[in-house]
């Protein structure tokens, strides 16, 4: 199993990177693109990384939000055939809401209207390959772990808080266990840990690789969630994105050797 960085905030010289997220996997003889930044530069990096986005077998949209969604045109125009994966529930409705008023951070409007003929909404944990599964959120606190991270969904003329039906995450099924690619975790990597136990039982989570969503959290909430992280047992997390360089520290330093930076060019191999 192997996981590129196809884009992220960090770039060494000769790559682009930009805020957002754009993974490549490989995983039991299929290729995967989970997200595309929020532009086209995610493409642009693909040839030096010795990446072909026509070899996809799928792409797979982790959530509503313009920095995952937003290159998926590009996507589409380098790949004409690999169906690309979205929960039921996504649509163009998300806002940040940390100021005086709402900030509209969704998937740019039209953009799903654009791709309709390649969309495959799902629902549950859907199946897109051997060994490899969309997880949903199923924890009923969503809501209030969407209100509490100031994020929310228009409904009509009012907003709700975000109860993140609309994020998924890739579970990959390996031989020493599950490797979760899980693109900000909106809901909580404790969260997810509990959910992809209830999932799949007696499979034990090796690593989480994505964004973990800490760059707002106070430093005293990122060692609570550390302490909770080793009580259920740790896997090793390659973070980066919305993950933030302080909430990176302070894990790095509550889970010593378990924490890995992620950076635009950089190949995991699990």
């Amino acid at each position: 199993m192997r996981i590129t960085v196809l884009i992220e905030n960090n770039a060494p010289a000769g790559l682009l990177a930009e805020w957002g997220l754009s993974l490549w996997i490989e995983h039991l003889g299929r290729r995967y693109l989970l997200d595309a930044g929020e532009s086209s530069r995610f493409a642009e990096n693909c040839a030096k990384l010795g990446v072909d986005l026509s070899e996809a077998d799928a792409a797979i949209l982790s959530h509503a939000h313009y920095d995952h969604a937003n290159g998926l045109a590009s996507f589409c125009a380098a790949n004409r055939a690999a169906p690309v994966y979205i929960r039921r529930a996504v649509g163009e409705d998300c806002y940040s809401w940390h100021g005086s008023e709402p900030k509209y951070i969704g998937v740019r409007r039209g953009l799903l209207a654009e791709l309709e003929d390649r969309l495959v909404r799902v629902d549950g944990v859907a199946q897109v390959g051997e060994g490899a599964y969309l997880l949903p959120h199923s924890r009923a606190d969503m809501a209030a772990r969407g209100a509490r991270a100031g994020m929310f969904v228009r409904r009509a003329d009012r907003f709700v808080a975000d109860d993140f039906a609309h994020e998924q995450s890739l579970v990959l099924v390996g031989p020493e266990g599950l490797v979760i690619c899980s693109s900000c975790t909106h809901g909580g990597v404790d969260a997810l840990l509990d959910e992809a136990a209830s999932a799949f039982p007696d499979r034990p989570v090796r690593a989480i690789a994505g964004g973990l969503h800490l760059f707002r959290s106070p430093p005293e909430e990122v060692r609570a969630l550390a302490g909770r992280l080793k009580e259920m047992g740790a896997p090793e997390l390659y973070a980066g994105h919305c993950t933030g360089d302080e909430a990176l520290k302070i894990l790095g330093e509550c889970l010593p050797g378990r924490v890995h930076r992620l950076e635009t060019g950089m190949t995991v191999a699990l």
